[in-house]
C-alpha cells in the first residue's frame, strides 16, 4: 500500500513500510526490469514455462547464489513487457526509498546475503523475524484472542491431535492421501476419512505447535514457511536448528528484537497519545522539527561544468539513500541551463534534496546562453568570487534550521576544485571532503608539479615543444606512474610560463587537500592500484569508491533515478533507434562535453565512419566546431542514412548499457571511461584535453581495453580502427578484458567491496562525526 507514504509526507509524519514476504521476492520483483534488460524476460511464449528455459541461472542479482528463473515470484514471470505486475511493483519499490524505515518478517540469519545486498539501496532497512517467535515472548496479553482469518477456524482439530504419538502427524493443506501416514488435512471434507481429519479451516500456529505434529507439506507461503521454522516442523532438514536460532534473534538482545526497538526509537514512532484536532498542526511542526534535527546535512558543491556536475551528483544520490539530507549547489548560469535542458519543475517534489544557486561572478554570455563557460574565467572567478556567496548560503540554511524547515549543515562534500569550501567548513567546524571526479593519477601529478619543475622537464622552452617529439620523454619521478611519457600526463602541465594562472589555480587546490576531512576518488585500487598506494602513504583518509556507474547501480530503483543534470537537452529517440539494431552491431560516439574541432577534423571522422559501413550512433554538440556551426553534406547524410544517427545530446549511461552498443569512440574523459567499463564496452580513444591524455594511457596500455586515434585524425585511420573495434582479433580481445573489468567493478562496488566499503567507512568516521558528537 506505498500510497501511504504521500499521505504520510502531506502530514510530516513518519512512514514505515511492512514487507510480510521474503527479502527475496522483494529484491526479484525491484530488479525485475533488469531481467528486461538482459533479454531474460518477457517470455517469449508459453512454451518458456515448460522448455526448461526456467532452469536459466540468475547469477546478475546481488545477494542471489545459484538461483534459476524458476525459483523467483511468479509474478515477474510474463510474457507482456507491459505486465501490470511488473510496473505495479516498480512502484512500490520507488516509494520505499521514501519511507522513514522499512520492516522485513525476516532475518539477517534466514536470508544474509540478501540483506546484505538490501542495505545498499535501503539504509533504514530492518529485519524483525520471524513474528510467530517475537509474539511468542510474550504469550500471554490482552490481544491474545484477536486474530484477523477470513475463514472460521475448526478447533475440533486439535482435540484430534491430542489422540495422536507426539511426531506422528503430517499436517498440509492438500496432497497426500496414499501416504499410509497419519495426518490433517485442510481441504474440503470428501476425501479420506479413515486415518485422517479433513478440516476447512484452523489455527494453524497452534496446530504446528502441537507435540503431535511431525511435519508440514505446505505451499511455501512466508508466513507458513516462517511458522513452520519456530514451531520446529521439518520441511527441510534443518527446521529443528532454525527454530533455536529464531527463538535467539526475537529475545531480548537478539538482532530482530533490536532491529525493532531501532525502528521505534530511530524513525521516532514511539508511543502516540490521541489529542484534540485542534493541536495536531503544532504537534507535526514539533515532531518534523525533532525528526530534522537528527538528520545529518550534507552541502555539495562541484566544480561548474558538466563532466563535474554528474559524478557529484552521482555521490549525493549514495548520500540521500543512506538518509542524508541533501543540499546540491550549481551556480546561476548552470541552473538556468538545468531547468531550460531539464523543465523548469525538473527539480521538484525531492523529499529531503534541494538545489541552492549562487552566482559565478562572471559577465553574462551573448546569445541563449547555452555554451560552456570558459574554464580559465571560471577558475580566476572561483578563486575571488565564490567563498562569500557560499558563506551567505550556509548562513541562509542554518537560519531556516532554527525554523525547522531543515536540519541544520552537518558536512560539506566540494569538487576539489571548489577548494575554497575548506575556510567554510573550518568556520563552521564541520566536516569537508573533498572530491575528485577525475583519475588519481591527475592528482598525483599535481602535487609533483615542483618535481617537474626540479626536473627540468617543465616548463616547456617554446611552443614547438609541443609538436617537436619533445612530449615522447619519458617521465620516472613521480612514484606510481609507469611507463608514462610527458604527452600522458594531464594537458596542464605544458606550459611555457610558470605563472599561468591555471596551474596557479591547480597548484593552491592540491594544496589545501592536506586540511579536507577526507578525500574520495571516482576511482578504485583495482584501476588505479599504484597511484591509489603512492597517494595513501601522502594523505592517509584517501580513498576510491568508483566507479560510481557501479556503485550506483546497486540502487537501481529509487525515488532519485529521474533526476538528472545534463545541460544539454537530452534526445531520447535514440534508445527507440538502437532497439532496431543488432546486439553489438553499433559504434557509439561522443566526444563529451567540452571537446571542440575543427571543421576539418569533423569531416575526417564523418567519413571514416561512413566509410567503415558499421552502425553508429554520433552525438553533435552545437558548439562541438571552433567558431562555427556543425555542417555535414547532404552527399554524407544520404550515405550513412541506412545506417547512422545523430543526436544533440543522449542519456550516456542507458546508450552504453544497450544491447546493441558494440564499441565507443570517445575523449576519453573519466566519467565516459568509467561508464564504459561499468557498461563492458571497449573504446577507441582521441583525447582532447585535461586528464584525458592519462586516461588514453590506462585504456590503450595498462588496461588494453582500447586503441588510440592519431591526434592528427585521419578518415583512413577511424575507418580502419571502427572495423577492427568491431570486427577484428584485437577487437575480441579488447571486449574479453573489459568484460573482465566489468566484473570486478560490480564486485568492489557490492556490499563488501572495497569502493562500498571505503564509502561507509567515510560516512561513518567522516561526515556522521558531526552527528555522533
Amino acid at each position: 500500500m506505498p500510497f501511504t507514504v504521500a499521505a504520510a509526507e502531506e502530514h510530516a509524519l513518519p512512514v514505515v513500510l511492512f514487507s510480510p514476504s521474503r527479502a527475496c521476492y522483494f529484491l526479484a520483483c525491484l530488479l525485475s526490469p533488469k531481467m528486461y534488460q538482459n533479454s531474460q524476460l518477457p517470455f517469449k511464449d508459453e512454451s518458456d514455462l515448460t522448455n526448461e528455459y526456467l532452469d536459466t541461472k540468475v547469477d546478475w542479482i546481488p545477494g542471489l547464489k545459484n538461483f534459476r528463473l524458476k525459483d523467483l515470484p511468479r509474478l515477474i514471470k510474463t510474457k507482456n513487457p507491459n505486465d501490470l505486475t511488473i510496473r505495479f511493483n516498480t512502484e512500490v519499490a520507488d516509494k520505499c526509498l521514501r519511507a522513514s524505515g522499512m520492516v522485513f518478517n525476516t532475518s539477517n540469519e534466514l536470508e544474509s546475503d540478501v540483506m546484505n545486498a538490501f542495505y545498499s539501496m535501503f539504509p533504514s532497512l530492518y529485519t524483525i523475524g520471524p513474528l510467530a517467535s517475537f509474539v511468542n515472548q510474550s504469550p500471554q496479553n490482552h490481544l491474545t484472542s484477536l486474530d484477523c482469518n477470513l475463514w472460521k477456524e475448526d478447533t475440533k482439530c486439535l482435540e484430534w491431535l491430542e489422540s495422536k504419538e507426539p511426531g506422528s502427524v503430517v499436517y498440509f493443506a492438500w496432497g497426500l492421501a496414499n501416504s499410509k501416514k497419519p495426518f490433517l488435512w485442510i481441504i474440503r471434507p470428501d476425501l479420506v476419512i479413515d486415518r485422517g481429519l479433513i478440516a476447512s479451516w484452523c489455527p494453524q500456529e497452534k496446530v504446528l505447535n502441537h507435540p503431535s505434529v511431525g511435519g508440514f507439506l505446505t505451499h511455501c507461503g512466508w508466513n507458513s514457511t516462517t511458522e513452520s521454522i519456530c514451531a520446529g516442523v521439518p520441511m527441510l532438514q534443518k527446521a529443528m536448528e532454525l527454530k533455536k536460532k529464531a527463538e535467539v534473534y526475537t529475545r531480548p538482545g537478539g538482532c530482530s528484537y533490536m532491529n525493532l526497538e531501532k525502528v521505534i526509537k530511530e524513525v521516532n514512532i514511539g508511543f502516540i497519545f490521541i489529542k484534540p484536532l485542534a493541536s495536531l498542526s503544532s504537534t507535526f511542526k514539533h515532531k518534523n522539527s525533532k525528526m530534522s534535527d537528527k538528520k545529518p546535512h550534507a552541502v555539495l558543491i562541484p566544480y561548474p561544468v558538466q563532466g563535474h556536475i554528474n559524478p557529484l551528483l552521482k555521490l549525493a544520490k549514495l548520500l540521500h539513500l543512506r538518509g542524508f539530507h541533501i543540499t546540491y549547489v550549481n551556480t546561476e548560469y548552470n541552473h538556468k541551463r538545468l531547468l531550460k535542458s531539464r523543465g523548469p519543475n525538473a527539480f521538484d517534489g525531492f523529499t529531503d534534496f534541494s538545489f541552492e544557486t549562487i552566482p559565478d561572478g562572471l559577465t553574462p554570455t551573448d546569445g541563449d546562453g547555452d555554451v560552456s563557460q570558459d574554464i580559465y574565467a571560471l577558475c580566476k572567478s572561483i578563486r575571488k568570487n565564490f567563498l562569500q556567496p557560499f558563506r551567505e548560503l550556509l548562513a541562509r540554511l542554518n537560519d531556516s534550521a532554527t525554523s525547522g524547515l531543515v536540519p541544520p549543515v552537518t558536512c560539506i562534500v566540494s569538487d576539489i576544485g571548489m577548494s575554497f569550501t575548506i575556510q567554510a567548513s573550518e568556520e563552521l567546524s564541520i566536516p569537508s571532503v573533498f572530491f575528485s571526479p577525475s583519475n588519481a593519477c591527475t592528482f598525483l601529478t599535481f602535487i609533483h608539479f615542483s618535481t617537474l619543475l626540479d626536473k627540468g622537464l617543465i616548463p616547456l622552452k617554446d611552443e614547438s615543444y609541443l609538436t617537436n617529439g619533445y612530449l615522447d620523454t619519458k617521465v620516472d619521478c613521480i612514484p606510481g606512474l609507469q611507463n608514462f611519457r610527458l604527452k600522458d600526463l594531464p594537458d596542464f602541465i605544458r606550459i611555457t610560463d610558470t605563472n599561468d594562472s591555471m596551474v596557479e589555480f591547480i597548484v593552491e587546490a592540491a594544496g589545501r587537500a592536506h586540511k579536507a576531512s577526507a578525500f574520495i576518488f571516482n576511482t578504485s585500487s583495482e584501476l588505479e592500484k599504484d597511484v591509489m598506494n603512492v597517494l595513501s602513504s601522502t594523505f592517509p583518509n584517501i580513498c576510491g569508491i568508483g566507479p560510481l556507474s557501479s556503485l550506483l547501480s546497486q540502487s537501481p530503483h529509487n525515488h532519485l533515478a529521474s533526476l538528472s543534470t545534463n545541460l544539454w537537452k537530452e534526445d531520447n529517440k535514440c534508445l527507440g533507434w538502437l532497439e532496431s539494431k543488432e546486439p553489438r552491431s553499433v559504434v557509439y560516439v561522443n566526444f563529451g562535453s567540452m571537446t571542440v574541432m575543427t571543421a576539418e577534423k569533423l569531416l575526417e571522422f564523418a567519413w571514416g565512419l561512413a566509410n567503415s559501413k558499421q552502425p553508429f550512433l554520433w552525438i553533435i554538440r552545437p558548439d562541438l566546431v571552433i567558431g562555427g556551426s556543425v555542417v555535414l553534406s547532404s552527399e554524407f547524410v544520404n550515405e550513412i542514412s541506412d545506417r547512422g544517427l545523430i543526436a544533440g545530446w543522449c542519456p550516456q549511461e542507458q546508450v552504453l548499457n544497450h544491447p546493441s552498443i558494440g564499441g565507443f569512440l570517445t575523449h576519453c574523459g573519466w566519467n565516459s571511461t568509467t561508464e564504459s567499463i561499468s557498461a563492458g564496452v571497449p573504446m577507441l580513444c582521441w583525447p582532447f584535453f585535461a586528464d584525458q591524455p592519462a586516461n588514453c594511457r590506462y585504456i590503450c596500455n595498462t588496461w588494453e581495453i582500447g586503441m588510440e586515434i592519431d591526434t592528427n585524425v585521419k578518415r583512413d585511420e577511424v575507418e580502419n580502427l571502427v572495423n577492427e573495434l568491431m570486427e577484428g582479433e584485437k577487437g575480441k580481445k579488447m571486449w574479453k578484458k573489459i568484460i573482465e573489468m566489468k566484473t570486478k567493478a560490480e564486485e568492489d562496488t557490492r556490499p563488501g567491496g572495497c569502493s562500498y566499503m571505503n564509502l561507509e567507512k567515510v560516512i561513518k568516521e567522516v561526515l556522521l562525526k558531526q552527528n555522533q558528537t
